[in-house]
């Protein structure tokens, strides 16, 4: 019980020092430069540890839903974490990008 914890702790600290948040808030840094609004955009940015971030974050939810007591409560607390981590981060992005009030509203969706 003890080694879940730990492990599920350092998976959360792991996902917090992995995520990019200037992604998610809107804000575009590619090699070159800023990109701004006015600018065409093409292709998706790259965003830069999400799979690290996004593994990490997974992984301490199966240790924390393995320790729960019925198959609804986990299968409940996995679905949570998969729209938390995997599809808010992309949705807070489009939202905060094509806003003029970045990241005010997204914020209260959680």
């Amino acid at each position: 019980s003890d080694t879940v914890a730990a492990l599920a702790i350092t998976g959360m600290v792991v996902h917090v020092l992995a995520c990019d948040y200037q992604y998610a808030n809107g804000n575009i840094t590619q090699p070159n430069g800023p990109l701004h609004q006015s600018v065409e955009k093409t292709e998706r940015p790259i965003f830069r540890g999400g799979i690290v971030s996004l593994n990490a974050a997974l992984f301490s939810t199966a240790l924390l839903a393995s320790r729960l007591s019925s198959d609804s409560a986990a299968y409940a607390f996995v679905l949570y974490a998969v729209l938390l981590f995997a599809f808010y981060p992309e949705a807070r992005h489009t939202m905060a990008s094509n806003s003029s009030h970045h990241g005010v509203f997204p914020c209260f969706l959680v």
